[in-house]
């Protein structure tokens, strides 16, 4: 039951970033005019990088596949946006109130990709594959020679003995 809530988590916490970086496909040059006018050289090419570094994010904390580095790509990307679009500590009136409103709502998803950071995205095909160190394997397959303890896959340690 946990892995469902985990995985229903990771859907509700990517869905505005797939929403975004759609936005952002379809609408490059609105997305590129308003980079301009904050100063950001190369609005469109920002504009699309923007929006692959989303898009890519999104997909691996969905997926599980390095949810942790997907997790630390979007709370650069989202606290980036916060100084960047929504600086109300320079605004006055309904400009900084709606400002703050969004930038304290874009904390509150850096509260929960810090979770994903912290904790992985739970267990799934992937999170299990990373959990393992290698892709399919089993954590304690022996190598060729192994004739003492030794680390077969980073964080497991398993005895083998030659028969």
């Amino acid at each position: 039951m946990a892995d469902f809530i985990a995985l229903c988590a990771r859907i509700c916490l990517t869905a505005l970033f797939f929403v975004s970086a759609a936005g952002k496909f379809m609408s490059i040059a609105g997305v590129a005019t308003a980079l301009s006018a904050r100063g950001v050289p190369f609005p469109v090419v920002f504009g699309y990088g923007f929006a692959v570094l989303e898009l890519v994010g999104a997909l691996m904390v969905l997926t599980g596949y390095r949810a942790r580095a997907g997790a630390w790509l979007l709370i650069l990307l989202t606290l980036g946006t916060i100084v960047v679009v929504h600086h109300f500590w320079d605004m006055q009136g309904a400009a900084r109130a709606g400002n703050q409103t969004h930038a304290l709502k874009n904390l509150a998803i850096v509260g929960g990709l810090l979770m994903v950071a912290i904790a992985g995205s739970g267990r799934s095909r992937s999170a299990a594959a990373e959990r393992r160190g290698k892709k399919g394997g089993h954590c304690g397959r022996p190598s060729r020679n192994a004739t003492r303890e030794e680390p077969t896959a980073g964080r497991c340690r398993v005895e083998w003995r030659a028969g």
